[in-house]
């Protein structure tokens, strides 16, 4: 998924237009054999995905991506940017 999305809550319905939890927070899941499993606290971006992918296939000499790695979050999160300019533009940083 890339946006979550809102049923009612602070009256809103659909996405696009807050950066409340309910819009933004995504689930994802990423089974990796030989791997334990873990539950990240910090908050990640989806820009992790394509270098965890890669990582996790051990690809080498890719063109540099942004993001990196969500399995260093726990040990060194980053502040997360969102962004929506449905509505209005709003910005917000998750630290």
């Amino acid at each position: 998924s890339d946006h979550g999305e809102e049923f009612g809550e602070r009256g809103r319905v659909g996405h696009g237009t807050t950066l409340f939890g309910e819009a933004i927070d995504v689930p994802l899941l990423l089974r990796v054999p030989g791997t334990a499993p873990a539950r990240l606290a910090a908050p990640v971006s989806t820009l992790g995905l394509l270098p965890t992918c890669a990582e996790i296939a051990r690809l080498s000499g890719l063109p540099a991506m942004l993001g990196r790695d969500l399995r260093r979050a726990a040990a060194e999160p980053e502040p997360v940017f969102c962004e929506t300019n449905q509505g209005g533009v709003l910005r917000a940083v998750i630290d």
